[in-house]
């Protein structure tokens, strides 16, 4: 993977976050890779499970091809158990895809 982007560094709550990631197979044969979109809160009033797949895609490529897919998933899909019930906190969100990190505010 040689890339990874946000549409946007800022999302509202009822938004979705979009994220783009290039990705080559540099071998002499056609291979699988499975794209996974970890997310975790940064500033949580409680806490959360530290890292949560947020978004997959298993894709396919040929010798040589490049590619760039977009994941996406609902800013609902950031809620976590709370007392009271789900809860979508504003703040800061990092996102990582096979090692590459971005960071995202939820407003």
């Amino acid at each position: 993977m040689t890339g990874l982007s946000l549409e946007s560094a800022r999302v509202r709550a009822g938004e979705t976050v979009r994220v783009s990631v290039t990705v080559t197979n540099r071998g002499t044969r056609p291979g699988s890779e499975v794209l996974r979109v970890h997310v975790s809160d940064r500033f949580a009033s409680v806490s959360p499970p530290v890292e949560r797949l947020r978004a997959f895609r298993k894709i396919r490529l040929d010798p040589g091809e490049t590619r760039t897919e977009l994941l996406a998933f609902p800013t609902r899909d950031l809620a976590f158990h709370a007392p009271g019930g789900r809860r979508l906190e504003p703040g800061w969100f990092g996102l990582r895809v096979a090692g590459h990190e971005a960071e995202f505010e939820v407003a």
